[in-house]
This record gives structure tokens, sequence and C-alpha cells, in this order.
């Protein structure tokens, strides 16, 4: 088995490279990061018929996650690459598909990059699964609960009362730091996703992932 993770982006210079990834920033990604675990694929000795992929990423590493994944099967049988990412923008035109591959995208519909970039025949392959966290709070209160507890457990602290900042690597103007809409930024961040995706197991399960991270940690 082998698993790949691709970050999202973490510096201002990423976050102009992913304005200017449409589609053809992507793809370059993609192809240089298949590149990689081909030549990693080969100095581990591993055959097709003997590998498991597991893949994933967040936001711009979504995009890389997802490509690297209709790209691999060279490397796999395609019932045997396991793509998950998260937050994933619009990354591919008509004509690339993962058919037969395991492929699922989780996105927010509070997140503005899965909605994005626009164009003709922009899109995700895959099975898109879209979480909702009002939708939660509104009308499934146990699940909502447990969202709460985990984002606590990612943050410390509770995410109505989260006051967050967009980080310095992010801001226009060097060495300030600028109050931005926290709810639009907590919104697309990992520390929202893993509690969205978490809180649809039961309570005892959430219980024991958290004791188990944090024995860990």
């Amino acid at each position: 088995m082998v698993a790949a993770v691709f970050r999202g982006s973490s510096s201002f210079v990423d976050f102009i490279s992913d304005a200017k990834a449409e589609p053809g920033g992507f793809h370059n990604a993609g192809i240089n990061a298949t590149n990689e675990l081909r030549a990693y694929c080969r100095s581990q000795k591993l055959t097709k018929e003997n590998t498991i992929l597991f893949i994933t990423g967040h936001s711009y590493g979504a995009a890389c996650a997802s490509l690297v994944g209709i790209s691999s099967t060279d490397l796999a049988e395609r019932e045997c690459i396991f793509c998950y990412p998260f937050a994933t923008p619009n990354y591919i035109r008509n004509g690339l598909t993962g058919d037969g591959m395991k492929m699922f995208s989780f996105d927010s519909n509070e997140d503005v990059v899965p909605q994005v970039p626009v164009g003709p025949g922009l899109d995700k392959t895959g099975v898109d699964i879209k979480f909702d966290r009002l939708d939660l709070k509104l009308n499934h209160p146990e699940q909502y609960a447990r969202f709460l507890k985990l984002y606590e457990h990612f943050r410390d602290c509770d995410f109505d009362s989260d006051k967050d900042f967009l980080p310095d690597a992010y801001t226009f103007k060097p060495n300030v730091r600028k109050r931005v809409d926290n709810v639009i930024i907590r919104n697309h961040m990992p520390y929202t996703y893993m509690p969205l995706i978490l809180c649809d197991l039961p309570d005892d399960a959430v219980d024991a992932y958290i004791v188990e991270v944090s024995r860990q940690s």
C-alpha cells in the first residue's frame, strides 16, 4: 500500500499560483507529482499487480491528488486506486475521467473553492460528496453537536466563537495581519472539513477517535 498526501496552499506564492491554475497549473503539478510517485514505486520495486494506492489532498493539493489518481493507472489496477480529496477546485475539462476508481471528492456548500475556477467544461471527476454545516445545525442537532466537539478538538475553541485571521503568508500587504471574514476562511480549512466528515460517525466512534488522536499526540 502506498499513500500520497498533497497539501494545500501555504504561502502567498501558492495563493497566486492557485489563482492562475485554470487548469494548466493543476495539470503541471499533477504531472510532476505523478512522475515522483512513479519514481518512488520503481525504487521500491512495486508492480501494478501488487500495489494499492491511497491518495488525498486539500484545496490545490486536492486537484493535484485527483489528477495523480487519474494518471496512475500504470502503477495500480483501477479498482486498487482510492482517491479522497477534499475542498477540491474544478481541475479538468471534458475528457479526463476516473472511471473504475474509488474517487470521492468531499466539498462543503459553504466553501467557495470547490466552485472555482469557472469556465467552459471545467469540472471534477468521480463522486462529489457535499457537506453543509448550516443544514447540520438547523436539521441534524446530534450531528452538529459532534461537529462542534470535533472542531473544538482540532482548534481548542468553539466554531461560533473562533476568531480566525488570514495567515501572514496570505496577506496582500507584507508584514500586515489583515482581518478577514473568518467564516469564509474557516469553511475552507482542513480543521473544519475533518469535523464535517467525521461527525457522521456515531458518538462512541467520535469519542474513541478523539481519545486515540490525543494519546498519539
